[in-house]
């Protein structure tokens, strides 16, 4: 076999991959903020999303995701979260895996949904994964989940509420990419508390209305923002 078919055969098995790992998903696709977008810290990153989703001339990816560009990080979070719901060993008369519940409207902007991982009716808890890494994992382990995650799983249960699921607490497992050890794997649970949901709702309807009346430069940034740290993506 010749050189020039090698590097062909090469190319076009790599361009395979590539396609299959960046072809958008469902949740690429949403154009309206969900509950992990309302939970931003900052300000102005949320302000920029909503902006961004409501553009009718571009396809909305968040100022996180512009800044950051492709993520095989994300990708490899993308493939856990597939490989559970496929082959977690749970009838589905205890757990319902990936399912989307509204959340709450928002006036003149739209129903804000949430994509809950796994609910285990049994328990009313519904499950969240995030994949990290092990130093991450020490600092959260240490401190505590971010506050970003902690709205976000409250903002689901609100929502399951609503849909008239039983709802009881939620946990959150954090699974480090960078492990070869399934101990380190590490799982927290939380009650449900409303007061962080309704907070969290009441924020993003506030911003949402300083969008529509005089645009985000007004908003602050979070000083631990990485997104505005590095220079902040407008529309």
């Amino acid at each position: 076999m010749d050189q020039a078919t090698v590097s062909f055969y090469t190319r076009t098995v790599r361009d395979l991959v590539i396609t299959t790992i960046t072809k958008p998903s469902g949740r690429d696709k949403q154009r309206v903020l969900g509950p992990s977008d309302l939970a931003d810290p900052c300000d102005y990153c949320l302000g920029t999303n909503f902006r961004g989703s409501i553009a009718e001339d571009t396809e909305f990816v968040s100022a996180e995701a512009t800044k950051r560009g492709f993520s095989l990080k994300a990708w490899n979070g993308t493939a856990v979260h597939e490989k559970l719901e496929r082959e977690m060993p749970l009838p589905e008369s205890e757990a319902q895996r990936e399912i989307s519940v509204p959340i709450a409207e928002i006036p003149n902007y739209g129903l804000v949904k949430g994509h809950i991982d796994l609910y285990l009716s049994t328990m009313g808890v519904w499950v969240d994964y995030k994949t990290t890494d092990k130093a991450k994992l020490k600092r959260i382990r240490l401190d505590g989940p971010p506050e970003r995650h902690i709205r976000q799983k409250m903002m689901y249960g609100y929502g399951l509420r609503a849909a008239g699921y039983r709802a009881t607490a939620s946990t959150l497992v954090y699974i480090p990419r960078d492990s070869n050890n399934v101990n380190d794997i590490w799982a927290v649970t939380a009650p449900y508390s409303e007061e962080w949901a309704l907070d969290s709702l009441d924020r993003a309807e506030r911003i949402w209305k300083e969008v529509q009346s005089a645009g985000v430069s007004e908003l602050a940034s979070d000083a631990d923002c990485y997104v505005c740290t590095q220079g902040i993506f407008t529309f």
